[in-house]
């Protein structure tokens, strides 16, 4: 079965987006890092337990122009500590399993405080997102990790023709160090510098071909514009999209920096699906409760 609006993609291609980033500064920068494959960060475990008690406020958003869209507003949830995996079910991390095991923080609790809404037809409906667990991945010396929430939904949600389906959904963001984040930033900006001169140069030779007779000529200017498109192609990288500007993110401790955008994905088979993008804030403590009142509150 397949959902409009979502899209299939490789297996874990999502989940892992952040480790094609680090790929792609090494690249852009000229290194060749000899990092190791199979470790984990050495304090992830201690990053992760500063977590316990961070409260996120969670959109999703899913859909497009010609199905519609399903926006889910005002979803608060609230990252735990370690649980026994005998205390109650939960849905299980998709990286727990396998080779991505090996930087894997582990399944963390993870409470709904308040449920997310949307409108549709039939008035404000609420999101059951049961099941809850949260974890982190980093590999040892990569400027950049994972944060993965995993969900169950016990129905399916739509609004038009958009749809968030019933079962297992995963959310991911990535998170930072400050060094990271501006390694990461630097070559971006050095790699969309290089499309932009090569975008101006492809379409000099365009306009040189459209200005001359001489068919000669036009061969060499349609031969080098053509350069100029495969250098533009192989320069860009979706991971490009991945690294986020300073104020595209969320300080949850010291050096600990998360951006604010994600992928909401499910797994089906042997592929991702990617439905939507999800957008995170810091909840304050401080905030009062009442506007959220018609969902599951939750110590």
């Amino acid at each position: 079965m397949t959902f409009l609006g979502a899209k299939l993609v490789p297996l874990f291609m999502l989940f892992l987006h952040v480790s094609s980033s680090c790929a792609f500064v090494e690249k852009f920068n000229g290194k060749k890092h000899h990092l190791p494959k199979k470790e984990i960060r050495p304090d992830l475990y201690d990053v992760v337990d500063q977590q316990d008690n961070t409260q996120l406020k969670i959109q999703l958003h899913v859909g497009d122009k010609d199905s519609g869209f399903l926006a889910v507003q005002n979803m608060i949830v609230q990252l735990g500590g370690r649980y026994d995996e005998n205390e109650e079910e939960r849905v299980e991390l998709p990286g727990n399993r396998g080779f991505n095991s090996q930087y894997s923080s582990g399944g963390r609790r993870l409470n709904v405080v308040s449920k997310g809404t949307y409108v549709n037809m039939k008035g404000l409906q609420h999101i059951a997102c049961d099941m809850g667990c949260w974890g982190m991945y980093w590999a040892r010396g990569r400027p950049a990790g994972t944060l993965c929430m995993a969900f169950h939904l016990p129905q399916t949600y739509t609004r038009n023709q958009a749809v968030l389906p019933r079962g297992d959904m995963y959310l991911t963001f990535p998170v930072w160090t400050e060094e990271g984040l501006k390694y990461g930033q630097k070559a971006k900006q050095e790699a969309l510098d290089e499309i932009e001169l090569y975008t101006q140069k492809w379409n000099e030779e365009l306009d040189k071909y459209e200005m001359t007779d001489n068919p000669i000529m036009k061969a060499i200017h349609e031969r080098n514009a053509h350069i100029y498109a495969t250098k533009c192609d192989n320069l860009y990288d979706y991971s490009l999209d991945t690294i986020p500007e300073n104020n595209q993110c969320l300080k949850l401790q010291e050096d600990l920096l998360l951006s604010n955008r994600g992928s909401i994905w499910k797994i089906e088979g042997k592929d991702d699906i990617l439905l939507g993008h999800a957008v995170a804030t810091l909840f304050q403590e401080w905030a009062s409760l009442s506007s959220y009142s018609s969902g599951n509150l939750r110590p």
